[in-house]
């Protein structure tokens, strides 16, 4: 990951990498074609990842995003 935070989930210049490291560090994984399918981007794999998955993971993604607040 780069840099020392996790990227901010509500800056738009980094959307895409907060997709990218949400689904690299929450989502089962072994090639990137298990992140993402290679029409989609990681933005709609996130967004799709994060509509199917439990309240207690999206509790795990608010909490990274708590040192922005």
């Amino acid at each position: 990951f780069p840099g020392q935070w996790f990227p901010r989930a509500n800056d738009v210049n980094n959307r895409p990498l907060f997709c990218t490291t949400m689904l690299a560090l929450l989502k089962p994984w072994r090639s990137v074609l298990d992140l993402k399918q290679e029409d989609a981007s990681f933005k709609e794999s996130y967004n799709e990842f994060y509509d199917q998955t439990s309240p207690k993971m999206h509790k795990i993604i608010e909490n990274i995003q708590y040192f922005y607040e």
